[in-house]
Order: C-alpha cells, then structure tokens, then sequence
C-alpha cells in the first residue's frame, strides 16, 4: 500500500523562538509533582489529506490538520534535570518498568532476575517465566559501556506496551482496526517480538542510585535485527497510523521544572507546550537511519559563529554530524571543537547557584545552535544561559536542599559513522537543546516518497 495518507509535518523553531528554560531531569527519587496542565481533545480524528512535503509551516495550520490531538501521552519525570524517565511494561502480563525515552541509544534493557548485583537490588526485575509471550534469542551475553558505567545482559523477545498515564493501562481488546472516528479512548500501544535485554551485571556507578531501572532506546529505523519486523519505535507507529489513524509521529516535551511531569506523545502533539504563534521547520535524518542525525552548520557564541564544521571540508556541504539525543544531559562535541565554544562563553560567575535565571542570562552569552533544514536554509536555535547552565539539587538531610550548577556543554570524543560523509569529524550531542524545545520526530510521506524527519518549536 503507497503510504502517501500520512501527513506528518516535522516541527523546528526559526529564529524567533523564545525557548523555555532548559534545564535536564531531576535526580531526587520522590520530586515533588505539580499536576500538568489539563489537557483537551479536539473533537473528531485527525484530518489525513494529500500534501506536498513542505520545509516549513505554521503552528495553527499543523493544529488545523488535527495534530494537536495525540493518541496517547505517557508521563516523564525530570530526575534533577540529567534525564527523564517513564513507565514501559514488558510481557503478557504486562510487568511495569522506569527507563529513559532514549532517542541516542537502540536497545531496550531493564534488570534481569539473575542480576544479583547492589545495582539491581532496588529496583524492578523481569522475569521471563512469568511472561506467555516471551522467547529466548539465540546469542550469548552482550556489553554495553557508558559514560559512567556498565551493563552486561542477554536478550529475549516480547511484547513491550506504551501506556497513557492520564487513562491508565488497561490492554486494548482487539486488534482489529478501529473505524474512523471512533470515540472509545486507546490506552495502551502494543509492540509484539521485540528485543529485551535483561541484565546480569549492572555497575553500581552510576544504576544503584538512579531511580529508574533501565533505557528504553528509541531510533528512527524501520526494522531490527532480521529485516522482518518493525523496531519498537517503528511498530508503534505503524499501529497509530493503521489501526488508530494517527499519524506516524512522535514528540517529547522535557520539563524543565523538576516538579512538573513531561511527555511523551504517540500520534500528535500536545498543544499546550509548544508556541503557536512560531513557525515549524523539519529536518531530514540522513541515513542510516538507525538514530536521529541532523546536519550541523556551526554554533555560535554571542551571535558569532566558530566555523566549527568549515566550508565543503568535513562534507560537501560544510555540515557536522549531530545527534538529537533525549537521554544525556549535555550538548557535547569533540575535544577540540567543544573548547572553543568553552572558551567563548567563559567561566561560570561567582555563586551562580544563587542567580536567578534573568541576572545569569545577563552575565553570560547566548548560544545558537545552527542547523540545516531539509530546503537547505540555516536555522539559528537560540539557547539563553539559563537554558545550558543545568542546575543540580542535593539533599543534605537536616539542613535541607541545596544547589550547585554546571555548564551544560561538554568534551566528548564519539567515532563519526563510517557510511557518513562527515568524514574527519566527530559528533556532536545536542541533549541541552532538546530540553529547550519541544521536539518532534516523524516518518512524513508523499506519495511513495518516505523520509524520517526532526522538527522542533519553541516550548512554554
């Protein structure tokens, strides 16, 4: 079947976007929560015409075509603005989880009932005897390194759900498709023979003390492993956009309050966190697919570009490769490149824990994030200090919370992808600036044209 019914549009901010204070999630294990904004239902389904892919739109004709009304939304909690975690349940019954909606990694993997380790012990197990739907892959135990740590697992297949925070989880009765505008509210997405891995070893630095207990990795490509089945992401997609008449889009807001929940939405956008007086531009993610990579122009300190990424050197473009990541806390690049922009903003002032956002957004300079959108055209994505100063909340008992900060860039020296053309170069992280906007990720066709889009827009 030609997939040309869906209509997504990929959102990004122009240069008059005012984002909001970017900040990462919270690390407290109970934040205190604010109840999020009530959130309204457009009446009927999602109006899905036949339109040409344009490179940019406004917020109300993306809202006219009905995308202001996602399918579902589940929750996500800023853990001290580092990373921000949702419930996933695996299995049949279902066991319920907290992992990172993790746009820069590919696997699933939650603590296994063989993990022993002091990393394991407080947090949630899968057990796969008690699951009717779980078989064992074929492969012996697999290693995954990061920053701070370690976890080694072996990996089954199940089902994985999605469910709606604000209707609870209760499993959908049928799998036949739903009839258009139909009025019966979905609260689970299902996602049938997909890879879980359950770990053996988790090192205690940093798991002990998080209080999720694994990564849920989410990349834009179609199918895993052996070519026939969708990937988790994909499946989910595809049973919005054929079974419910969604389309095939995901979007995050990540709160930059450490009291008031995120979102993850399947199907739409969620309205009442984006600017909708901005205009939207998408950018195509360029294969391989298998994570969500933009073209970088350059960045700018104080509205003075670096020429980081150079002209027609690094590609035929003169672009960086640049990942849009929602599980780290830091827009990152290599070592070299990261210090300039350091050097450019400079030192952190005095006591900057004690600043309020405005008196910091005085004292340092502003970053623009330049990308490229999918015309060609360059798009200047402001970020104030108060979004890339994360700020870190630690509880010392009697003497009640106190704050320190940090700046949200850093050094990192990632391997650039062999089939790229950004050859020499290495990758950049843009985690902060996910945490500034509200993001959006789509498969958007025409006809028979398909390709995996980013788009972002300014968040209030």
């Amino acid at each position: 079947m030609a997939e040309h019914q869906d209509a997504c549009t990929h959102l990004t901010a122009g240069p008059q976007a005012q984002p909001a204070p970017a900040t990462a999630l919270a690390t407290t294990l109970n934040p205190i929560e604010k109840p999020p904004p009530p959130l309204k239902t457009l009446a009927g389904p999602p109006k899905h015409v036949h339109q040409k892919l344009y490179s940019e739109e406004s917020v109300a004709s993306l809202m006219s075509r009905g995308l202001g009304n996602p399918l579902m939304r589940t929750h996500l909690v800023n853990n001290n603005n580092l990373q921000y975690y949702g419930e996933v349940h695996i299995g049949d019954p279902p066991q319920k989880f907290l992992a990172i909606y993790d746009t820069g990694s590919e696997q699933l993997w939650v603590p296994g009932e063989r993990c022993h380790g002091e990393a394991c012990v407080h947090h949630h197990k899968f057990h796969p005897l008690q699951s009717q739907t779980f078989k064992q892959s074929i492969g012996g135990e697999r290693r995954m390194t990061y920053g701070t740590g370690e976890v080694r697992f072996r990996e089954g297949k199940d089902t994985v759900r999605l469910c709606d925070s604000t209707r609870g989880c209760f499993d959908e009765l049928t799998k036949a498709p739903r009839p258009p505008g139909s009025t019966k509210p979905v609260t689970a997405l299902s996602a049938d023979r997909q890879p879980v891995g359950m770990t053996s070893y988790q090192s205690p630095d940093p798991f002990k003390k998080l209080p999720f207990d694994g990564i849920l990795g989410l990349p834009p490509s179609g199918n895993f492993g052996d070519g026939h089945h969708q990937s988790l992401l994909g499946e989910w997609l595809r049973v919005a956009r054929f079974r419910h008449h969604h389309p095939r889009l995901i979007s995050f807001y990540l709160s930059p309050d450490t009291s008031v929940k995120g979102s993850v939405a399947i199907g739409g956008i969620d309205r009442h966190h984006i600017d909708q007086s901005d205009k939207l531009r998408w950018h195509n993610i360029h294969p391989p697919t298998d994570a969500w990579r933009v073209q970088l122009v350059d960045i700018a300190v104080d509205g003075k570009p670096l020429h980081l990424c150079g002209s027609g050197v690094d590609g035929p473009e003169g672009t960086c490769e640049a990942m849009v990541d929602t599980g780290s806390s830091l827009i990152t690049g290599p070592q070299g490149d990261a210090s300039k922009v350091l050097e450019r903003i400079g030192p952190l002032p005095h006591a900057c824990d004690r600043l309020s956002s405005e008196e910091l957004n005085r004292r340092l300079p502003q970053l623009d994030i330049i990308l490229r959108d999918s015309s060609g055209k360059d798009v200047w994505y402001p970020l104030k200090p108060s979004d890339y100063v994360i700020r870190f909340e630690h509880h010392h008992g009697h003497t009640g919370p106190s704050q320190t900060c940090e700046l949200g860039v850093g050094k990192l020296d990632l391997p650039f992808n062999r089939d790229s053309h950004h050859h020499g170069r290495g990758v950049w992280v843009l985690d902060t600036m996910t945490q500034a906007y509200f993001q959006v990720g789509a498969r958007r066709c025409y006809y028979s044209s398909c390709q995996w889009c980013i788009e972002y827009i300014g968040s209030i």
